[in-house]
């Protein structure tokens, strides 16, 4: 009889225990994300699923390539409550566009401008500019500017866009954001089921990740 009860109560904690861990998983570690828009073609559409990463950034920083969803400032887009992208340019580093490419100059790697090489996640004709109104009065018209340096990104800050260049509100209108408005990363993809697997991290020729 004794030995019924120890069993018992080995299988009550036991329950707790991986209620509580499953409870700990869903609130605190792990978020459900289904993408909203065509910002992050070819990597996401509308209606894929991604769970994301909430717990891991708490103890470390985020990485060049990641795709995160963060918040936008109100003053970026008060339709949209989150936003999905990749980080581009790191704390300390300044991103440039020239003549549809991007660079990140990064005093710690060296004094020029290295061209980020994107081939792994965008399809090889894409161009990105920063771009502005060309006309206040018809704000369907834009300019794409050659050459543009954004300022250096302070402690915490992380530059992103989206892979959609020609499709994307990101940080070339709505700025850098603090570490703090970014959610989470991508951590695993649901949906669809036959692109389900683990985010893969990009590899940067000549930059720290």
């Amino acid at each position: 009889m004794n030995e019924l009860k120890v069993y018992s109560v080995y299988f009550l904690v036991t329950a707790v225990l991986m209620t509580s861990l499953f409870a700990f998983g869903r609130n605190f570690a792990l978020a459900q994300v289904e993408i909203q828009g065509d910002s992050m073609l070819p990597a996401f559409q509308t209606s894929d699923q991604i769970y994301i990463d909430k717990l891991s950034p708490h103890f470390s920083s985020y990485r060049r390539g990641e795709i995160v969803v963060l918040l936008p400032d109100k003053n970026c887009d008060p339709k949209e409550d989150l936003f999905i992208k990749r980080i581009i340019g790191l704390p300390g580093e300044q991103v440039i566009f020239d003549k549809g490419s991007v660079y990140i100059l990064n005093p710690q790697v060296s004094d020029k401008p290295i061209k980020l090489d994107e081939e792994s996640y965008l399809p090889n004709d894409t161009k990105t500019y920063k771009q502005s109104p060309l006309n206040l009065a018809n704000q369907g018209e834009i300019n794409k500017l050659e050459q543009v340096a954004e300022p250096i990104l302070l402690a915490d800050t992380y530059y992103f866009l989206g892979d959609n260049r020609n499709n994307s509100l990101d940080a070339r209108k709505c700025g850098a954001v603090g570490k703090n408005q970014i959610l989470g990363r991508e951590y695993y993809k649901i949906k669809p089921d036959n692109k389900r697997g683990y985010a893969n991290l990009p590899m940067y020729k000549n930059l720290p990740e």
